[in-house]
């Protein structure tokens, strides 16, 4: 095991890197800044629906600044991911580097500590993991939204990820520089029980990463032992009496799969908090706190 700084990590033209697609990100880009555009000339020509004159203030123009405003989230995540740093894993014949800062983050400092290495002698088998996750909706329990997730798993021959689980840690409170910091939560690798390193791998209807993990646990193969693939179901709606440990661990479950709204929803309906305290309580499991 080994710690690379991003100008350390050691990279070939003959690597499999496997980053997320901008492909979404555009696509959404594309919807959102026609559906803006379109809205905008309506209120600046007036817009007739139905025999309807609609009015060109709120309506028109509150929905064109709405629609830019996502357009720009989106365009956001298409910067993001058009970066040298949008990959998590890196493999070639010596071995795999793990990236386990977000390629989101990419403004956070190059000096730090980011990434992971194994040659492939540390790498008892890896497998694939489908979840079916089960969280609170709109509703609360009443109304659950089903998450469809998958991951890579290593599992080391040694399980002490101790070092590891440190820097995962330290990640976590990690800030960009500057007065006016963007951090985003997320955090595509975990550290399981038994030595298992898990990468988030897609989040079905958003998240991917590319290839496939049936093609990167086909070129793995040559080199290290692999494992079938599982199925797991998760349900994180609201136990009937938590325990704070319970509750806790809970919504740090949702938050570190990507579904941060999930883990205010839950955090509002264990513990009754404003919607302010909910996000300011999740973003502090999120750092460690």
């Amino acid at each position: 095991m080994r710690f690379y700084r991003l100008g350390e990590i050691p990279a070939r033209r003959d690597d499999l890197v496997c980053k997320a697609s901008a492909t979404g990100a555009f696509i959404w880009f594309i919807v959102f800044s026609g559906t803006g555009l379109a809205l905008l000339l309506l209120g600046i020509n007036g817009a007739t629906i139905y025999g309807l004159n609609l009015p060109s203030g709120f309506f028109l123009y509150g929905g064109a600044a709405t629609f830019g405003l996502l357009a720009w989230a989106a365009w956001g995540q298409i910067r993001a991911r058009g970066k040298p740093t949008n990959w998590l894993l890196r493999c070639n014949g010596n071995g795999v580097v793990i990236k386990y800062r977000s390629f989101e983050n990419w403004r956070f400092p190059a000096e730090d500590e980011q990434a992971v290495g194994f040659d492939y002698s540390e790498v008892a088998w890896i497998r694939t993991v489908r979840e079916q996750r089960t969280a609170p909706g709109l509703g609360g329990n009443q109304n659950q939204q089903i998450q469809y997730l998958t991951y890579l798993d290593f599992c080391l021959a040694d399980a002490d990820t101790s070092a590891l689980e440190a820097h995962l840690q330290a990640e976590q409170k990690a800030e960009p520089p500057g007065r006016f910091k963007t951090i985003y939560r997320d955090y595509p690798v975990d550290v399981l029980p038994g030595g298992i390193v898990r990468l988030r791998w897609r989040i079905d209807g958003g998240y991917g990463i590319h290839p496939s993990p049936g093609k990167v646990i086909q070129y793995l193969g040559r080199y290290v032992k692999t494992a079938g693939a599982e199925s797991t179901r998760v349900d994180l709606t609201h136990p009937g009496n938590p325990s704070p440990e319970e509750g806790d661990a809970h919504i740090l479950a949702l938050a570190k799969s990507g579904d941060k709204m999930g883990a205010v929803k839950l955090t509002r309906q264990i513990y009754g908090s404003s919607l302010s305290e909910a996000v300011a309580f999740v973003e502090k499991l999120q750092s460690g706190g």
